[in-house]
């Protein structure tokens, strides 16, 4: 009996550490092809399943871009279509959320990270609440310091901060 639980207690460090890379840091694609066909805001996807023709919300990993009514909502979403509409993009799902979104890293064909680009561009906040990506930290960082996309104001509100005000209102 001892034996049995210390196997299965060295199965689940083994798996929780699995489980915590992978939320801290991107692997490789690990999913077939999408193509972008609808962009909500500035993390939030439409894409259309190539193989089962199937549409797919995909809310993106470890950033939290400007709401659509908030300053730089709008630009936010933009670069986003302007990076990835109607091409074909891999993911690697991390997980998904309340809302029965996947939530992932979307790489374009040439392995860009759309995700650590709309941070580097200032389009979006490194959502420290739900990702510990040490790149994701270190891009918003110099974004800030670049004073680039919203950067360049100086009373920049997190939208997770402008949610909670707009629900007060």
């Amino acid at each position: 009996m001892l034996k049995k639980w210390g196997w299965f207690a060295w199965l689940t460090a083994l798996l929780l550490s699995a489980c915590e890379f992978e939320g801290s840091h991107p692997a490789s694609t690990t999913s077939a092809p999408y193509l972008v066909v609808g962009i909500s805001d500035g993390d939030t996807f439409t894409l259309l399943e190539e193989a089962t023709k199937a549409n797919v919300k995909v809310r993106l990993y470890g950033i939290d871009a400007p709401e659509k009514r908030q300053p730089y909502g709008e630009r936010a979403k933009q670069f986003a279509s302007d990076l990835c509409f109607r091409k074909n993009v891999n993911l690697n799902v991390v997980n998904k959320d309340r809302y029965g979104r996947s939530v992932a890293y979307i790489y374009l064909e040439d392995g860009t990270n759309v995700n650590y680009e709309l941070v580097k561009a200032g389009m979006a906040w490194h959502y420290k609440q739900f990702s510990k990506d040490p790149e994701l930290e270190r891009l918003e960082a110099d974004a800030r310091k670049r004073r680039v996309g919203l950067w360049r104001d100086k009373n920049a509100m997190p939208p997770w901060e402008w949610r909670k005000q707009s629900k007060l209102q």
